[in-house]
């Protein structure tokens, strides 16, 4: 059982260690251009508003909340995002290109282990489970051989 926990654990800990080189890059780029990027606190207050709500967006669609019913409803979000995020778009190839440089960090760092502890995790309930069975089929083989000595 201790085993089984070790693994989630290390699972969750690679999951989140995942999410973490993917984005570096960006946020390292952006962190080190703010002063560009936030040049009067009317940018700065567009800039927040507008992550916020790619950071809640980004969360609804992980989570498996977000389902955009209509084109409309999509472009009317992408006018709003571009609105608020315009002195970040201005840069879009760089961002784009560090993007694509952190999901190839993950992928070449993180994703073999992490498909490896789900792999051994579930070899962990299936062996749980078919031992399971095995000790309940002796049990019964063993009393039923019991019942019919006596």
């Amino acid at each position: 059982m201790k085993k089984k926990a070790n693994l989630k654990a290390r699972l969750i800990v690679l999951q989140i260690l995942s999410l973490i080189v993917s984005a570096a890059p960006l946020l390292i780029y952006v962190f080190i251009n703010w002063n560009h990027y936030a040049k009067t606190p009317g940018d700065t207050i567009k800039i927040s508003v507008g992550l916020v709500i790619a950071i809640i967006l980004f969360l609804l669609k992980v989570i498996g909340k977000l389902k955009m019913p209509k084109r409309v409803v999509t472009y009317s979000t992408v006018v709003v995002l571009s609105y608020f995020l315009y002195p970040l778009i201005q840069d879009i190839v760089w961002l784009s290109l560090l993007c694509l440089a952190g999901e190839v960090a993950d992928l070449l760092l993180l994703q073999r282990p992490i498909r490896k502890l789900k792999e051994d995790i579930l070899i962990g309930k299936t062996a749980d489970a078919t031992t399971a069975q095995v000790k309940g089929e002796v049990k019964a083989l063993f009393d039923e051989y019991m019942g019919g000595r006596t």
